[in-house]
């Protein structure tokens, strides 16, 4: 309930514009996706990065609505090595089982295949985003969510630095400031 409000309370100060968060996370599926065959995204929802998605293929997986897909991030029903890239989107802090999630994710992606993950950095300006949503199962920072990776096999981890901080101020790309962004952004290669 409290970091609900602070949340809250941020919005309205530093007029945070909740499109520049989807217009970049957006850019950042068409980077991971350019030139991919096949692109599964994982927990797609309402399929909004469909149309960002720079690969030939498009796969929604998602529990509920309307997926091409219906399946559970930790229980994918795909054979190995049957896609380019992988997006898991604000999605793998959701999920009960994360290890085997993220382990589905490294088996479905061929060798040098990309996941791109996106969750709320539970040590930056994003521990408002993860404490106040009472579905988040994980609170993923920086370390977690790299040391979730590498248990599943991912070798190339690459950090992404983004503009996108509650804190006018820090909406710079300064490499120094990145654990206090408010999203854990990596690309993690296979």
């Amino acid at each position: 309930m409290i970091a609900e409000a602070l949340s809250r309370v941020f919005a309205r100060i530093w007029r945070i514009e909740p499109y520049r968060f989807w217009t970049h996370k957006c850019a950042l599926v068409g980077a991971v996706s350019r030139g991919a065959e096949r692109v599964l995204d994982v927990g797609c929802g309402p399929r909004l990065y469909r149309n960002c998605c720079e690969a030939v293929e498009y796969v929604g997986l998602d529990l509920h609505g309307r997926p091409e897909v219906i399946g559970s991030a930790s229980a994918l029903p795909f054979r190995d090595g049957s896609f380019d890239a992988v997006v898991a989107m604000d999605v793998l802090e959701h999920v009960e089982e994360i290890d085997a999630a993220a382990s589905e994710c490294h088996r479905v992606l061929r060798e040098g295949g990309r996941l791109l993950l996106v969750t709320p950095n539970a040590l930056g300006f994003g521990t408002f985003d993860s404490l106040a949503d009472p579905t988040h199962r994980h609170h993923l920072t920086w370390r977690s969510a790299t040391e979730l990776l590498t248990r599943a096999g991912f070798r190339r981890l690459s950090s992404v630095t983004t503009q996108l901080h509650v804190f006018p101020p820090l909406n710079r790309r300064v490499r120094s400031l990145t654990f206090l962004q408010q999203s854990v952004c990596l690309i993690a290669t296979k």
